[in-house]
């Protein structure tokens, strides 16, 4: 029997794939979200919902959980999660 050794997912080292990345749209600092409001931060893989109203200029990322939460990874780094709930979406061509 032959061991395997798991090699960590980084940017790195995915450097292709076939599904999209994008979920949401990006994060922008300039734009006021409303409660429920979804966004991505591509740089840190991640989906972010607003919880509360008028949120203008607060950094999903910095955030302490007064503004957003964050809810999943983005789509194409969902598939590599090792949670077992975890779905991705692939269009098809």
């Amino acid at each position: 029997m032959q061991v395997i050794r798991p090699i960590p997912i980084t940017d790195q080292t995915l450097v292709a794939s076939s599904i999209p990345e994008q979920d949401a749209p990006e994060y922008s600092s300039g734009t006021t979200y409303a409660v429920d409001d979804v966004v991505q931060v591509t740089s840190v893989q991640s989906l972010y919902q607003s919880v509360s109203a008028a949120n203008n200029d607060n950094n999903p990322v910095a955030d302490d959980g007064t503004n957003w939460v964050r809810i999943s990874s983005t789509n194409r780094w969902r598939a590599l999660t090792s949670k077992s709930a975890a779905r991705r979406r692939h269009q098809e061509a």
